[in-house]
């Protein structure tokens, strides 16, 4: 009965790690204007929160990959350049 439920679990949780990845990768990159355009949005959230000025940039690419999720894009590594 334990090799049982451990079989099930096992399946269980590898179905699900092959599953997060099938949808990872169906994310498509966000244009780089949206991108560039959370950056102003999060600065102005970055403004209203009275976030540190030495904690903004890392504020600022959290809020930009969570809009990003929010959108089903793929997050980004770094803040993007603004034009």
């Amino acid at each position: 009965m334990k090799k049982l439920i451990l079989v099930v679990a096992f399946t269980v949780f590898t179905s699900s790690i092959v599953l997060s990845q099938e949808v990872e990768s169906e994310q498509m990159e966000a244009p780089s204007d949206y991108v560039i355009s959370l950056v102003s949005l999060c600065k102005d959230y970055a403004a209203e929160e009275e976030v540190e000025k030495a904690d903004t940039d890392k504020f600022i690419l959290i809020c930009i990959n969570d809009e990003l999720e929010e959108s089903d894009y793929k997050p980004v590594n770094s803040l993007p350049k603004e034009e």
